[in-house]
């Protein structure tokens, strides 16, 4: 509501609200919490097997390759995302939108309702993420996850996302980090560190470029 009718621009809306609410979980405790709900721990501990691709180990016993059920939730929920973007009004709203708002404005599209659904769904899908971290984590504390804001604004654009609107395909952004949203840290932790940052320093540089490119050719 604050981005879609009262104009204020979402990377305010979006951190703030995120200080917010790790402050407000730092209220409720500063220690961490962990899970032992059965339901969840069972959840987190289940594994779905594939039928083939199996090898023996030194045991002699066969041993199957498996996944984790939070993967199949995000892959499922990336293929829903997919359709909805290219076979829903919505999703090529979601596009028009991104794209250029003013022309979007004049086709007679509802900008506002847009981006209010828009960030609505975004919610719920950091909700659901939040879930299938706690998976992976069984356990919650005030300070888990920091930074990862950066880290998914970079796996954005790596991915193809053009920070001045929508212009890849959804699943290019998946290869830059795994689905259960599990990430590999180099040896170098300092680089892995710096890598966000310059990422997001030369997607500003080629913005600008294109944008003077584009200023002087037409």
């Amino acid at each position: 509501f604050l981005v879609a009718y009262m104009d204020i621009q979402p990377f305010i809306v979006t951190l703030a609200g995120m200080f917010f609410a790790r402050g407000m979980t730092a209220i409720i405790s500063k220690d961490m919490i962990s899970i032992s709900n059965e339901m969840f721990m069972g959840w987190a501990k289940m594994k779905i097997y594939f039928p083939v691709g199996g090898h023996l180990n030194r045991k002699g016993e066969m041993i199957y390759p498996y996944i984790y059920p939070t993967v199949v939730i995000a892959l499922l929920l990336l293929a829903a995302a997919f359709i909805m973007l290219k076979y829903t009004k919505f999703g090529r709203s979601i596009y028009a939108v991104g794209g250029n708002e003013q022309s979007a404005l004049m086709m007679g599209l509802n900008v506002r309702r847009v981006k209010l659904k828009a960030y609505m769904l975004d919610g719920f899908l950091c909700g659901v993420g939040s879930i299938l971290f706690c998976l992976n984590t069984l356990g919650g504390f005030v300070e888990q996850a920091k930074g990862f804001e950066m880290d998914a604004i970079a796996s954005a654009v790596i991915g193809g996302t053009l920070l001045t609107g929508f212009s890849r395909p959804l699943w290019w952004a998946l290869h830059q980090r795994g689905p259960d949203g599990r990430r590999d840290v180099p040896a170098h932790y300092e680089w892995y560190l710096r890598i966000p940052g310059i990422v997001l320093l030369l997607a500003a540089a080629f913005v600008i470029v294109m944008s003077i490119t584009e200023l002087y050719l037409f």
